[in-house]
Parts: structure tokens; sequence; C-alpha cells
């Protein structure tokens, strides 16, 4: 079975659209966007543990060795009604590679408002992928009713607000070392 055959019979026997996974090419690559659920477990924590202490410094604002089993627990349960939660893999040869995650969590006193991350493995990091995974979520945000994705991120982590301006308005405002960035979508 050649590689078409194969990305072929991979879409038929794939979730729909409707049930939140969607397929995209770049370069001749193949890719997915999906929701997360409790079975990416493990693939949560092998993504944490594949990617650098640069880029878990500027996703954490601290230098993190491991998840501890709350993060786990909290990255792997979505509830798709509250907080919000995506993969992004590269399929090759009918083999998953996960290499990203986003989320955003609404905020208890605002529903129109929604903290929001976003990480990506370094070697896929300045292709274009983020902001694949990134237009997904604001475009789930915006159906769930969330009019402003907010969060912080260090002073010197240019890249996402680069990132953020694609999707809408930026603000930023300093705060304690850190700089709070709010994207108007």
């Amino acid at each position: 079975m050649n590689i078409l055959d194969s990305f072929t019979k991979f879409f038929k026997s794939s979730p729909s659209k409707e049930e939140g996974e969607i397929f995209f090419e770049k370069e001749e690559r193949h890719f997915n966007i999906r929701r997360l659920s409790p079975k990416d477990r493990e693939e949560i924590i092998h993504g944490f543990e594949s990617i650098s202490t640069e880029t878990r410094h500027k996703r954490f604002l601290a230098y993190k060795k491991s998840l501890t089993d709350s993060e786990v627990e909290f990255f792997s349960h979505p509830d798709f009604i509250n907080h919000f939660a995506y993969g992004i893999q590269e399929i090759k040869d009918e083999v998953k590679t996960p290499f990203g995650i986003s989320r955003f969590v609404r905020d208890s006193d605002d529903r129109t408002k929604a903290e929001f991350a976003i990480a990506l493995r370094d070697d896929y990091q300045g292709k274009g992928l983020g902001f694949e995974l990134m237009k997904h979520t604001v475009e789930e945000a915006q159906r769930a009713g969330v009019q402003i994705l907010y969060g912080l991120t260090l002073p010197e982590n240019d890249g996402i607000l680069f990132l953020m301006k694609k999707f809408g308005r930026v603000e930023t405002l300093s705060e304690d070392n850190l700089r709070r960035v709010l994207l108007y979508i």
C-alpha cells in the first residue's frame, strides 16, 4: 500500500469534523488537530518530556522538570464546556506523532473571557503549525462565545505576540516581571 492509499484509508476511518477532528496538509506533510481526552495522558507526559528547557520555561513561566499528576489530570480531562483542549499531530505511514497542544479555560467570573495556552515541540516550531493550532483554538473559542483570550508570558516571548496578532487586536500589560496578553477575537 502506498502513502496515498494509506492516508486515504486513514481519512475514511477517522472521526468526522463534527466529532472535533480536522485534517490538513502543509508542505506535502499530513497533520490533524483533535480534541484531547483522558486517553491522551501518556502522550501529554511524553510531549512535555520532548520539549526543550527553554520552551518549558516560556510555556510554564518556570523551569519545570516534569508535570505533576494534577497537571496531567487537568490537561487530559477537558470538559468542552469550560475547559477546551486540542492536540496537533503529524500523520506519516499511518503513525501519528503528537507534537503540540493548546487549551483555553473560561474565566469563572466572565464566560466571554478565557485563559489560553499553546505549546509546540521545538522541532515543529517556525513552520506555521502553531498558526494552524492557534487558528483552530480561536475558532473553537469563538464558537463557545469567548470574546477575549488572555494569558501570561515572559516579556521576551515575542513569538506569542507575533502569533496572536494574526487573529485579532492584542493588548499587553506588564505584571510582576511578566506580560499579560489579551487577544480580542
